[in-house]
Formats: C-alpha cells, sequence, structure tokens
C-alpha cells in the first residue's frame, strides 16, 4: 500500500522567525554564557569611555589677516576685500564668508563644514592665496596672514603664579614649568600671561602667541598666569587631570613655587556628570521598584531588573565602537532610556508569568509566551529604532552634535530587546516556579506533530515542541478578588461605554489634539536652556575714539612732567647730548605729543584697526638704526614716510647712536642684522609700541569694575585679563559665583549688569559661558543685507534704539558704534553682501522667541527698499534647528509606516499607530507650560522621543486584537479582552518609564536646565498618550477596521457584478 503524502509543513510566519527566544530556550546555557561575555566586555568598554561636557565636534576657522597700503574704507573693500572673497569662495566645504573692512586692512573669516579638517583647510586657503597672488589679484604691496583655528579649542585650566620678583618669577615658569606642561598629552599650547610690567621699559612687550601684552589681575590685584590650551580632539578631563598631576609635583620639587588655581572647565564637567549619573541610578532603583507591585514575585522582578545592566553594558561596547564621551548628550541618552530598556523584559516577563498563572509550566510558558509576543516587542523596538536613527543621521553642526544622542538609545533599545527576546525567557524558565491555574489544560493542549518525542528534562516537565503549532491565546478569566481582576473589570466597563460612543471618544480625541495645537504658542521658544553654571563672563570693548581722548587728556595733564605719562618708564627720556653725539645741543626731556598725536591720527585713517589687532612677532631684538633706516621702515610697514613718527620707548641697553637732539624716534623691534622681514607677511608694527599705554587705560577701567562686581554678595572670586589673544582694547573679567549662593546664575548676571557703570565709548557685556566661542555672537543676532552703506548703518542704530528700550534685551551693540563714537570706518561683509548686524543679550526670563519676534516685527516696519533681514545667532540656530527635526520627524514617521508594513503586512495596524501618535501633544505642551520650560533644541528630542514611545502602547494592544480575531474571536469581544489583559503590560512600561525619568525632570543637580525639559515633554505625553489610548485606539481601530472593510467590500461587490453580469 503506497504511503500517504505528507502535508506540506506550514510556512515560518514572520511571528516566528521573530521568535529568538525558541533558539535561547533550546541552549540556555550557551545564552547565559554569550550574555556573561557581553557583561565583561561592556566593562571594559565602560573603563574605556571618556568623561566630557559635550560631544567632539571640530568647528574649522581660517582667518586672513590682509593688509594694504590704502587710506580709504571702500577703496579697500573694492581692491582687497573682495578678491580676497572671490578667490577664498573656491574653497570645499566652505559655509560661510565674514568679513570686515578697514581703511588699509581687511579680515575675512572663513567657517567650513563641520568635521573637516583644519589641516587641510588651511592648506586649501594658503593654496588659493598662492594662485591669486600669481595672477595679480591684490594691490602692490599687499599682505596677509593666515590664522587657522578651531573653536573647539578652549582654555582647560589657568593657574596663578605669585612671586615678589616678576622677572624672576618669569623666568621660573618659563624655565621649569612650561617645559614640563607643554609635554603634556592633549595641551596644545601653554600660555604665560600678564608678564608685562607697565612701569618696566625691559618688560617683555609680547607674552602671548597671538603678538600682544596681557595684564592679568587676580581678585583685583595684578598677577601673572599660566594658562593651559588643550587641542581639539583632547578630552578636557583627561588634560586638567594631568595639569594638576604636574603642578603638584613640581610644587614638592620646588617648594617657592606658589602657584593658586584660578579658572578650571574640568570643575562644571564633573558636577553635571556626576549629576546625570547619580539620577540613571536613582532612575534604575524607580523602575525596578514599581515592577513588583505588578507581578508580585521577587523573582519575576529580578529576571525584568537585569535587563537594564545587560542592555547598558551592551550600549557600552556600541559607544566605544564609536568612540563617544560620557558626555552630557549620551549619559543623557542613557537616563532616558532606563525606563525604555526595561519595557521589553516588562512585557516578555509579564506575559510569562500570565502564563504560568494561568496553569502552564515555567519554560513551557516562557516558550509559548514570548512566541505570542514576540512580534510586539520586536514591531516596538524596531519603530524607536526608526525614530532616533534618523536622528543619529541628521546632517550639519546639530546633527554632529545629536548624533552620539541617536546613536546610544538606538543601541540601548536594540540590546535590550536582544536581551529581553533571549536572556529574561531562559532566567524565567529557570527561575520561576508554575502554580495551579483554572484555564492551564486549555493552553497545554498544544497540537504536536505526530513524530515529536517528549521525554523529561531537569526542568521537572515535558520537553517541548519548539516546530509545533502556537497555541491557543484565549486566556480570559481573572482569579476572584484579585486587584488586577477588579481593576480590568473596570476599565473592561469603560471601553465598552467608548465602544458605544465612537463619535464622541472621537470629538473628544481631536479637542484634545486641537488644545495642544492651541496652547504651543504659549510655550516661550528658546534654543538651548541658560545653565546654572555658577560662573559667566564679562566682556568691555574699548573704542578707538574713547582711547584717543583717554590717553590725550592725560598727556595733557602730564605735559609738565614727562616721566610720569602712562606706559612711559620714569628713566624713558632722550639720552644725554655725550651718549649720542657729543656738542649737540640738549633735548627736551619731555615726549614729542604732537608725534603721538600724529599717530593717533593716523589710526583713525590708515591703521584704523591697529590698537586692536597687533602683528604677530617671530624675533624678538632691540635694535635702534639711523633715522634714514627708520623712515624705510616706517614706509615700508604703514605705506607712507608722512606718517611714522610716534612717541618712542628708549631702550636702554642699545641706546640710540645717531639721532640728533630734539628729533622724535622710532623705536622698533627689528630683525637681526642679515635677516630681512619676509615679503609677505610683515612681523613688525610701530603702533606696537603704544600697547603699554592703552593697557594702562584698559586696566584703569578695569578697576572702576572690578570693585563693582566683588561687592556682589554671590561673587567668590574675579579672574581678569586685558589684551586676550592680541586685542589690546579688550578685556574679559571672569566671575566665579559662590557654591552656597541663593541665587541662580542668570539672576547674579542682572545684578552685576545693572550695577556696572555706563562709559560713552565702551561696550560693556555681561555673557554666559559657552560651549563653544562663536566670536563675539550674542544669542539674538539680526543682519541686514544691502548696498547702501549709509543706510545700512542709520536703520541698525535706529533698531537698536528700539531694542535697547525693550524689557529682557539687554547689552545691546550695533555694527557702527565705533563710528556714533567717532571712531573708525568699518564696512562688513557676509558671503560677499554688505551686511550691518545688531546683537542683543537676553536678561533672566526673557524667551529667544518672543525677543526675536519683536525685532524682525520693529525691523519690517522701517525696513528701507533695497535692504533685507535674516536672522543670525541662536535665533538662526532655533530656526534650523526646529527645521532639522521637522524633516526628521517627518522621515521617522515615514520609517515607522513602512516598517510596521513589512512587519503586519497589512494597513490597518500601520494606519492605526500613526493615527494615534498626536495623541500626546497635549500632555507635552501642558508639561512644559507648567514647568515654564523653552520648546528648544532639548524638548523638541523629548517630542521626537514622545514618537517611539506611545507606539509601543499601541502595538501591544492592536497586535493582541488581531490574534484574537484570527483565533476565531469577533472583532468587540477580541477588542474588549485584549485591552484588559494588556492593561497590566501598558501601565506598567508607562509607569516605569515615567519614574526612570522622574529624577531628570525634577531638575537636581548641576546641568539640570539641559535634562529637565526633554524629561518633562516625555512624562507629560506619556501620561496624556496613556489615557487616551486605552479609549481612542480601540475606537480607531474599529472605524480604520470599518473603512477599510467598506472599501476591500466594495471592490469584492465591484468583482463580483463583473463576474457575474
Amino acid at each position: 500500500m503506497p504511503a500517504l503524502p505528507q502535508s506540506p509543513p506550514p510556512r515560518p510566519t514572520w511571528r516566528s522567525r521573530l521568535n529568538l527566544s525558541r533558539l535561547a530556550l533550546r541552549h540556555p546555557w550557551f545564552t547565559i554564557s554569550v550574555w556573561i561575555g557581553i557583561a565583561v566586555a561592556g566593562l571594559l568598554a565602560f573603563s574605556s569611555l571618556k568623561y566630557a561636557l559635550f560631544p567632539d565636534v571640530a568647528f574649522p576657522i581660517v582667518v586672513i589677516n590682509a593688509t594694504v597700503p590704502l587710506d580709504d574704507v571702500v577703496e579697500t573693500e573694492q581692491q582687497l576685500t573682495i578678491p580676497l572673497e572671490t578667490w577664498l569662495g573656491e574653497a570645499e566645504q566652505l559655509e560661510s564668508i565674514e568679513s570686515s573692512t578697514y581703511p588699509g586692512r581687511s579680515v575675512v573669516r572663513l567657517s567650513f563644514g563641520v568635521g573637516s579638517t583644519l589641516d587641510d583647510r588651511r592648506r586649501q586657503v594658503d593654496y588659493l592665496l598662492q594662485r591669486a597672488t600669481a595672477k595679480d589679484a591684490f594691490p602692490p604691496d599687499s599682505t596677509y596672514r593666515i590664522i587657522p583655528f578651531n573653536l573647539n579649542e578652549s582654555s582647560a585650566i589657568s593657574y596663578i603664579l605669585r612671586g615678589e620678583d616678576r622677572e624672576a618669577l618669569y623666568e621660573q615658569a618659563s624655565r621649569e614649568v612650561l617645559p614640563v606642561l607643554r609635554k603634556l598629552k592633549g595641551v596644545l599650547r601653554v600660555e604665560l600671561l600678564g608678564a608685562v610690567d607697565l612701569e618696566d621699559r625691559d618688560s617683555p612687550i609680547t607674552d602671548t602667541p597671538f603678538g600682544g601684552p596681557t595684564i592679568v589681575r587676580f581678585n583685583g590685584e595684578d598677577a601673572m598666569a599660566l594658562q593651559v590650551v588643550k587641542a581639539e580632539d583632547a578630552n578636557t578631563l583627561e588634560v586638567v587631570g594631568q595639569v594638576e598631576s604636574a603642578i603638584e609635583q613640581l610644587k614638592q620639587f620646588q617648594p617657592d613655587l606658589e602657584v593658586e588655581l584660578a579658572v578650571s572647565q574640568a570643575d562644571y564637567i564633573r558636577e553635571a556628570t556626576q549629576a546625570t549619573i547619580e539620577a540613571l541610578l536613582l532612575a534604575v532603583v524607580l523602575a525596578v521598584v514599581i515592577i513588583f507591585p505588578f507581578l508580585g514575585s521577587w523573582r519575576a522582578t529580578l529576571i525584568t531588573a537585569l535587563a537594564i545592566p545587560v542592555s547598558l553594558l551592551g550600549t557600552f561596547i556600541v559607544m566605544a565602537t564609536a568612540n563617544f564621551n560620557l558626555e552630557t548628550i549620551t549619559l543623557l541618552a542613557l537616563a532616558l532610556v532606563i525606563g525604555i530598556i526595561v519595557d521589553d523584559a516588562i512585557v516578555d516577563v509579564e506575559n510569562i508569568v500570565r502564563h504560568i498563572e494561568a496553569g502552564e509550566p515555567p519554560r513551557r510558558a516562557a516558550f509559548h509566551a514570548t512566541r505570542e509576543i514576540g512580534l510586539t516587542v520586536s514591531a516596538a523596538t524596531l519603530t524607536i529604532v526608526a525614530v532616533f536613527l534618523p536622528v543619529g543621521l541628521m546632517g550639519g553642526p546639530i546633527g554632529q552634535f545629536f548624533k552620539p544622542f541617536g546613536i546610544t538609545v538606538s543601541a540601548a533599545v536594540l540590546t535590550s530587546l536582544l536581551a529581553a527576546r533571549t536572556l529574561s525567557p531562559v532566567l524565567a524558565s529557570l527561575w520561576l516556579q508554575g502554580k495551579a491555574g483554572s484555564q492551564g489544560a486549555g493552553n497545554d493542549s498544544t497540537p504536536r506533530s505526530t513524530n515529536s518525542r517528549t521525554p523529561k528534562t531537569k526542568w521537572g516537565e515535558a520537553d517541548i515542541d519548539f516546530d509545533a503549532a502556537p497555541p491557543a491565546v484565549m486566556v480570559t478569566e481573572q482569579p476572584e478578588g484579585d486587584l488586577w481582576g477588579k481593576a480590568m473589570g473596570m476599565y473592561r466597563g469603560i471601553l465598552v461605554w467608548a465602544l458605544g460612543r465612537r463619535g464622541l471618544v472621537m470629538v473628544l480625541a481631536i479637542a484634545s489634539l486641537g488644545v495642544g495645537i492651541w496652547l504651543m504658542p504659549l510655550v516661550p521658544q528658546g534654543f538651548i536652556p541658560q545653565l546654572d553654571r555658577g560662573d559667566f563672563n564679562i566682556t568691555y570693548d574699548i573704542s578707538p575714539a574713547y582711547l584717543e581722548k583717554a590717553l590725550r587728556s592725560k598727556f595733557e595733564d602730564n605735559s609738565g612732567d614727562a616721566t610720569n605719562a602712562p606706559g612711559i618708564p620714569s628713566d624713558a627720556v632722550t639720552p644725554e647730548p655725550d651718549a649720542v653725539n657729543p656738542g649737540s645741543e640738549t633735548p627736551s626731556a619731555e615726549p614729542d605729543l604732537q608725534g603721538y598725536a600724529t599717530f593717533l591720527e593716523g589710526l583713525n585713517s590708515a591703521q584704523l584697526d591697529s590698537l586692536k589687532t597687533l602683528g604677530r612677532r617671530a624675533v624678538r631684538s632691540h635694535v635702534v638704526r639711523p633715522r634714514q633706516d627708520l623712515r624705510d621702515v616706517a614706509e615700508r610697514y604703514l605705506g607712507s614716510r608722512d606718517r611714522w613718527t610716534v612717541l618712542a620707548r628708549i631702550n636702554r641697553r642699545s641706546g640710540p647712536t645717531d639721532i640728533k637732539a630734539g628729533e622724535s624716534i622710532v623705536v622698533l623691534d627689528l630683525p637681526p642684522e642679515g635677516m630681512a622681514p619676509t615679503d609677505r607677511v610683515p612681523e613688525e608694527s610701530p603702533e606696537d609700541q603704544f600697547a603699554p599705554l592703552v593697557l594702562a587705560e584698559s586696566r584703569t577701567l578695569v578697576q572702576q569694575m572690578e570693585p563693582v562686581v566683588q561687592a556682589n554678595p554671590n561673587v567668590a572670586a574675579i579672574y581678569t585679563i586685558l589684551g586676550e589673544r592680541g586685542a589690546i582694547n579688550q578685556g574679559r573679567i571672569y566671575v566665579k559665583l559662590k557654591a552656597d549662593r541663593a541665587l541662580h546664575t542668570a539672576e547674579v548676571q542682572d545684578q552685576v549688569r545693572s550695577a556696572l557703570p555706563t562709559l560713552e565709548g565702551v561696550s560693556i557685556s555681561v555673557e554666559d559661558i559657552k560651549f563653544v566661542d562663536t566670536g563675539g555672537d550674542k544669542p539674538l543676532k539680526v543682519a541686514f543685507r544691502g548696498d547702501d552703506l549709509q543706510a545700512l548703518l542709520e536703520l541698525v542704530q535706529t533698531v537698536k534704539a528700539k531694542l535697547t528700550a525693550y524689557p529682557g534685551l539687554v547689552d545691546v551693540t550695533a555694527s557702527g558704534d565705533d563710528q556714533a563714537y567717532g571712531g573708525r570706518q568699518e564696512i562688513q561683509h557676509l558671503d560677499g553682501d554688505r551686511v550691518a548686524y545688531v546683537r542683543a543679550n537676553l536678561s533672566q526670563g526673557q524667551a529667544l522667541g518672543q525677543a526675536t519676534d519683536f525685532v524682525v516685527a520693529e525691523a519690517q516696519r522701517i525696513l528701507p527698499p533695497g535692504i533685507t533681514l535674516e536672522l543670525g545667532g541662536d535665533s538662526e540656530r532655533s530656526s534650523l534647528v526646529l527645521g532639522s527635526f521637522l524633516r526628521t520627524v517627518s522621515l521617522s514617521v515615514i520609517c515607522i509606516l513602512v516598517l510596521l508594513l513589512l512587519l503586519f503586512r497589512r494597513l490597518l495596524d500601520p494606519l492605526v499607530v500613526i493615527l494615534a501618535l498626536p495623541l500626546s501633544l497635549i500632555g507635552a505642551v501642558l508639561g512644559l507650560l507648567i514647568t515654564r520650560s523653552d520648546f528648544g533644541m532639548i524638548s523638541v528630542i523629548g517630542m521626537i522621543f514622545l514618537l517611539g514611545l506611545v507606539n509601543k502602547n499601541v502595538i501591544i494592544l492592536v497586535d493582541y486584537t488581531n490574534q484574537l480575531r484570527r483565533q476565531g474571536l469577533p472583532r468587540l469581544p477580541a477588542l474588549l479582552q485584549a485591552g484588559p489583559v494588556r492593561l497590566r503590560p501598558i501601565l506598567m512600561t508607562t509607569l516605569s518609564t515615567i519614574l526612570g525619568m522622574l529624577p531628570i525632570a525634577l531638575g537636581w543637580g548641576a546641568g539640570a536646565e539641559l535634562r529637565q525639559p526633554m524629561a518633562v515633554a516625555i512624562i507629560g505625553g506619556l501620561i496624556a498618550d496613556t489615557i487616551l489610548s486605552l479609549l481612542v485606539v480601540p475606537v480607531l481601530y474599529t472605524l480604520v477596521d470599518d473603512v477599510q472593510g467598506f472599501f476591500f467590500g466594495g471592490i469584492r461587490r465591484l468583482r463580483r457584478s463583473r463576474s457575474n453580469p
């Protein structure tokens, strides 16, 4: 008798393909071994991660400082600036070109794309300038200097050096301290600041790599400072740690070395990272604590809780591989996903417990439960990845900034999915104990293949046929008197009411969405929250007009005694006749004030920016040559033989040898004999001789400001630098606040700002410590483009007056302020167009969006024809961020839809998930309003986070409904069964996520302002979504099902009518 044909095995479904638990349960000890290996590798990866404040993002900038012998600013613009911009515009990865033109001088700033190499960009700029020079693109005798720098390079730590003898201290630091620190890994350079002594003519004039002298003051007294600048790719904490260790060793071997810490960027980084780690650990505890009341078993709770550490350790492996740091962004990502990475384990373990309560043995319950819930958990987790991978792949500076965030979140949830699908069921089958249940027989009668064998195993139950057809999933009865039985019964009654009033429920859902949209404009729009760092800067800029007026006044006051002139040593007089030319007339001891006035007039015409940016000196050699040589040098460097006479500091060690009595001379630091200056890059400028004069006036100004700052009871210390980066007319006061202060940093800033003196011609600004120094940009910046220079300057001055009167805007500046004080002329360009700017800081409580709207509205009312307006600073960045995230959200929604279509292979389920996403909006908006948080970059990330969270509840509910319907249950009974059964895992996952984010939402610790808005938006959105989705999703499911049935039913009827005419 021939054998009967065997029926083909059933085709594997998506649910069976995604059932990794089958493999894990077949090989439990191999699974455990793999996870032990992951844990060990994760610990090693964690030990290799570095701490930082923000991600390492490179911002390459190249500045070209060019000069030309021209006296007119417009001629300089046409003959020098425009050719420079034209040739440099060919550079690759160039994002913007900004330039400032003065009579005879042009400064062009090139900003390149994030991530490009600074050395490559510098070489490319040098190549383009050489090509332009070879083609005579620039006027004769023009010079240029290329200055590459990275905005991410910053001072990591600064020390104050103390000693009786300044010269000896300078020699000791140069000989014994600087060489040691310069050899440390990650140190770009070490600067010795404040070495100049204005009363000593032999004091070094140049004490920084930028070519200018500096004055340092600490707590109101002159001092000398040691400043360590880290390289762009160096870790701040590592550099600071090395420097601190080196300084301690130096102090042990050199007891006479007195060193005091002035500023350390590591302090705030340590505080912020420690606060985030503490919030993360507390989140772990709260997420675990909430599980036990739901499951009622410490074993099930432990199995679920183990998903957190193993998922984090797996994530550390990915972070180490991607060269990420433990910084604010990645730590924030880890803290926020604590409640999420436990969700998958909660859903799996809860379903296993439910099957055990129904009477199944633990191992079989683990297999059946994970197969039943596998597609649900996988789909929910993969949709989270679909949301955050686009965030990690965003372009531009913002994309680079949040790349670690998106990848860290994706790695964490994928690792948690793997743990929930493999480790959790294995541990459940080993540790959980079986129970006798009234429904066990139904689920235990699993169809088996005829050739399967069921030997007993060490688990004390029949072995499992992993290839058998799936069992029934209908577990309907709940224990009498059980708390969850009562809760599920109550929810079933509410669900019956909602399904009977579908129209009313949908109206309420749409109304909640409308209210959320209506409330959104009430949330203040910002960019990045202002951090309560406990420190800030006070910067000032002295206009040449103010300097001229002040210095003339001092010369006039001291005209009777030349030795008392500011910045001139007491013995700096013209030598006696026999020391110069015997027999000559006795010269006057008074300095040539008319010569100095001539020099100042020259500044206002040909060298307008000379007091602000000094040339770099390659050679230090005090040499005085005959007058004719000096005239030649002056002509070469100043472009005129008639504007060379300036007040001189006589060098006593190499005094003049061929100067007639009464003549004014120029003393220049010239190269040694036989070494000529380079043709293209001048290394000297006669106005450098007046740096002590300008610095003396700058110190006088600071001495008026420092007592005002120190008088504030919240101030602990102040650290002042004058002439930083060669800008001798600028200064910065770093203010460190007390740790036990009662006020926010912004409140102290407002107090200090109101107390500082107001001086015409001096721009004083109280600034936050920025993550990246953007070159003096303020949060509010508006650019006006146009061809009419006079119209531009008049417009920005008018807008400045309006902004100054607007409450909440402070430290308002505008292009042309120097000209308003009778100072220098300047023409600014942005990407080749003439432009003028208005900038302002925000006071405490002032929202960026509201201030930006006011400025734009006021400017547009008076905007003349031919002038356009565009935003800059944080105003522009905020718009770019919101636009980028809007595109990211759209891409994420498309990814979710495509993924769900692939997983569920029908349109109904993805549509229900997508349509349910907006339900969380009203909760997120209300959370931001209640906590007075800004709607900015951080809160927008929270909104995106919600996209991945809220769909999990929808998928859990919809997928179980589909399973029940495939078992033959009608739609309404399936919904009434699925809702109550899935109530527990939905509440567990929601509460674990909320409690996991609660420490962040409470705003504890340093950097809380950066973390809080995101957590608040997520918690508010989750609460609203959970409440609404439990009612709206079943109703929405029926409506979409009706529409789908009507549409496909119509198609079927049409086909039948065509086939049966």
